[in-house]
């Protein structure tokens, strides 16, 4: 696992900005001695970090227990071994937070019938064509609407209605006239002025259409939702199995309090990040802590939660120094390493096994490693598990402000995060560029665009932006 820098990293850069040298800030890089030789990893690559041997290594000198993949290979590996939950129909009002499996389709029209839009005198709008100040026109009064009555009332040829909001407006009326202009005398309501049909009125149908889609498979139902669909009438929804997401950071040098800080300690801070994300995607998110690099500690605390969720997400040990060793405790609670690197860029050292049936993914130290590969491989395979197939989040389209160079060895898609403005009405990407141990470019990115293999980028291009935190 790389630890996280424990002073504050180089902020996010727009690629076409100064880099960070002319800034006088020291770049991410790795040491040399003075033989041109690399020196050892454990020399720090920042003020304050200390790799402790887990170092970025060539696929050329990976172990055999680790083969970087595309990233359609490991989807063909997660879909294929861990199979579909059953749906669930839920009451609508017990359904916040969930998410659909089906479209929900309006049965009816909202209103289904016309109603009152204010307190007033519903008329035929053909009876008050001569209304004047000087003459008003009077109209009988047949009767009274109120909200909730089942039945609309009729008003014939020289007759009004009193009604009120929300009632059905009257058989044969077109039009409701607000009290305050109308006077009542005789038995009659006088008007002194003409009116047009559809004045001071819902129509059937203005709120909702019959047949209008209101929700789209994969929406999920936030509490305006469940409101809404409660008024409507709507008395269940078939939705997707909530997913219990337990997250773990493993690294001795972790702390969880700033008291604990001390030499070589470093604040944890990736699960906050990783567990706001998936919980904001509809996941329950268990906190699992931390773990030192100790295959015997680790493993304790994945088997117990192993009983309890029905994936584990772990942040850091996934690199191949002695240190990561989060797939050898994984092993030996006997669980079965389905891959091991990925040729995506960040999350080159993201894994995936399988423990009882359940996925354990194990991700990188660095958080724009473990953002990364949350997005594009832990949310996609969960949602697969849902019954929602390998869904990606949402996005936009919008046009790339600057070249995007390639980068990665051979086959490798890149990640890039960008910020997206609007120029003239239209949505512009701008990327985003940092050191890989840099927090504050997932604090400031909008989303993301993942490239072709092997393919870079152009000014102009039309681009789709991931948006990890815009998720129904």
């Amino acid at each position: 696992m790389t630890a996280a820098p424990s002073e504050p990293p180089a902020r996010a850069q727009h690629i076409g900005e100064p880099s960070i040298l002319a800034e006088g800030r020291k770049p991410l890089v790795r040491r040399h001695n003075n033989k041109g030789e690399r020196a050892s990893p454990w020399v720090p690559r920042c003020p304050g970090e200390r790799i402790k041997g887990r170092c970025h290594e060539q696929d050329g000198a990976l172990p055999a227990t680790v083969k970087r993949i595309e990233l359609e290979v490991a989807r063909s590996i997660l879909t294929e071994r861990f199979g579909v939950l059953p749906p669930e129909v839920l009451p609508v009002e017990m359904s916040l937070g969930r998410l659909l499996l089906e479209d929900v389709v309006a049965e009816r029209s909202l209103p289904p019938h016309a109603v009152s839009a204010m307190d007033g005198y519903a008329v035929r709008a053909a009876d008050l064509k001569s209304a004047t100040e000087v003459f008003p026109e009077g109209l009988k009064i047949s009767g009274w609407a109120k909200p909730g009555e089942g039945e609309a009332m009729q008003v014939r040829p020289g007759e009004c209605a009193r009604v009120l909001t929300g009632a059905y407006l009257p058989v044969g009326a077109d039009a409701v006239v607000p009290q305050e202009e109308v006077n009542v005398e005789g038995g009659k309501a006088w008007f002194r002025r003409p009116v047009e049909a559809g004045m001071n009125l819902q129509e059937v149908g203005s709120d909702v259409r019959k047949g209008q889609l209101l929700f789209r498979r994969g929406h999920i139902l936030t509490a305006r939702d469940v409101s809404f669909l409660s008024a409507f009438g709507l008395e269940a929804v078939t939705v997707a199995p909530r997913l219990r997401v337990g997250v773990l950071a493993t690294g001795s040098e972790l702390v969880s309090r700033r008291e604990e800080m001390g030499p070589g300690k470093v604040l944890e801070s990736n699960r906050s990040v990783i567990g706001d994300l998936l919980a904001r995607l509809g996941f329950e998110v268990e906190d699992l802590g931390i773990a030192p690099d100790d295959v015997t500690k680790i493993a304790r605390v994945i088997d117990g939660a192993a009983n309890r969720c029905h994936a584990l997400v772990t942040t850091g040990g996934s690199s191949v120094s002695e240190a990561d060793v989060v797939p050898e405790a994984v092993e030996s609670l006997g669980g079965e390493r389905l891959f091991h690197g990925l040729k995506l860029k960040p999350a080159r050292t993201a894994g995936a096994m399988s423990l009882r049936n359940r996925p354990v993914f194990v991700l990188s130290g660095l958080i724009q490693a473990g953002v990364s590969a949350v997005c594009n491989v832990v949310l996609p395979l969960l949602r697969h598990v849902q019954g929602l197939g390998w869904l990606e989040l949402p996005h936009v389209t919008a046009r790339l402000s600057e070249d995007v160079p390639v980068s990665g060895g051979p086959g490798y898609r890149r990640v890039v995060w960008v910020k997206i403005d609007v120029d003239e009405g239209s949505l512009v990407a701008r990327p985003l560029r940092a050191p890989s141990p840099s927090r504050y470019v997932i604090s400031v990115m909008d989303g993301f665009v993942v490239t072709e293999p092997d393919q870079g980028l152009s000014g102009g291009d039309l681009v789709k932006v991931h948006l990890p935190y815009c998720p129904g």
